[in-house]
């Protein structure tokens, strides 16, 4: 494939996420672009928040996978942080608290999960319906993709979902086993990609907007190119994700090719724009592996209002703003990333 044709995707992927934005204003009105110039806002700390205007839900702590850039990848650190009694999934009693108070407060946009499969909760599309019947405009989950039957695509699609992001990582099914080991099936993800992307065709519909994610690293690296073009016809966009190592699990993973470099930069606004809330009610600044070191509350104990409001959460807040990480697990984040120049990948191929 020419440059100019891998261009021309990026600008395809930029219009249909332009066409899911239009749609979006025109169910929403002024209410969804003031939530997006807001959450800007934010990202650039020009807007002292009040409430999240984004809330993660980790319904569980499983995954179908095994994946050696994430937490699920290493048995004796998931145990560590393993709150779920028997493997059990947020009661729903729980999530409608979370989203209730989201409602009391007009919170715009809620996720499905956090680092679990949210495939795996049976009541999902009973979940997402009560968020959207409840004032969340932008309802969004992120899964692998294994499990998406065409019986459960349908469901979730008529839940109201807004967001379908795949982490996929992988564009043969060599690499797949690498990087996304465990009880996954490269053909599968693509044979149910595929049909997503079919129906929402024959249906002529822009929502859900459907991603698929790659988080660039040793193992991959070198299907960069490929990722762009495999999952182009079945996907609305593309994006190339930062990898981070956790700790010293997983640094045997950092991509070395010349387009790589180490982030040294870093900028976090996470506890500006979101909280994250655990299936046994923890809640967290950031969705990162490293914030399950850091529960600043309960929603058992106190509101989310309350806990985002607390002198923890302002403190971290302060903190990120001014680039301090004086927490271990901030500073051992802010020095863990490593980017790739896509752009200039695509460039000189």
């Amino acid at each position: 494939m020419t440059n100019i044709s891998q261009l021309d995707l990026l600008r395809k992927f930029n219009e249909k996420e332009a066409n899911y934005n239009s749609e979006m204003t025109k169910i929403y009105g002024h209410r969804y672009t003031e939530y997006k110039e807001k959450y800007n806002l934010l990202y650039e700390f020009k807007q002292e928040p009040d409430f999240p205007p984004y809330i993660m839900i980790e319904q569980t702590y499983k995954c179908n996978l095994s994946c050696p850039i994430c937490i699920h990848g290493y048995d004796k650190i998931k145990k560590q942080f393993d709150v779920n009694e028997n493997g059990s999934v947020m009661p729903f009693e729980t999530y409608k608290k979370i989203i209730d108070e989201g409602e009391k407060f007009n919170c715009p946009s809620v996720s499905m999960m956090v680092n679990d499969e949210p495939l795996l909760v049976k009541d999902l599309e009973k979940r997402v319906k009560y968020a959207k019947d409840h004032g969340f405009m932008d309802v969004i989950m992120v899964s692998n993709g294994n499990l998406l039957t065409e019986k459960r695509m349908k469901s979730v699609v008529e839940s109201g979902v807004t967001r379908l992001l795949f982490s996929i990582d992988a564009a043969s099914d060599e690499t797949y086993k690498q990087v996304r080991p465990g009880k996954g099936s490269f053909s599968k993800v693509v044979e149910n990609l595929t049909r997503l992307h079919k129906y929402k065709e024959e249906n002529n519909l822009k929502i859900p907007y459907t991603r698929a994610s790659m988080v660039i690293n040793k193992e991959n690296q070198h299907e960069i190119l490929k990722f762009l073009n495999f999952w182009s016809d079945k996907v609305d966009g593309i994006e190339f994700q930062t990898f981070s190592y956790y700790y010293n699990e997983n640094r045997n993973l950092i991509p070395d090719i010349k387009e790589a470099s180490k982030v040294e930069d870093f900028s976090c606004s996470e506890p500006w724009h979101k909280v994250i809330i655990r299936q046994n009610g923890d809640v967290l600044p950031c969705c990162t592996f490293y914030g399950y070191d850091i529960p600043l509350g309960n929603i058992h104990k106190n509101s989310i209002h309350e806990i985002f409001n607390s002198k923890g959460f302002k403190d971290i807040r302060e903190d990120v703003k001014n680039k301090d990480y004086r927490i271990n697990a901030c500073e051992t984040c802010a020095n863990s990333l490593y980017k790739i120049d896509v752009d200039k990948l695509i460039s000189i191929n």
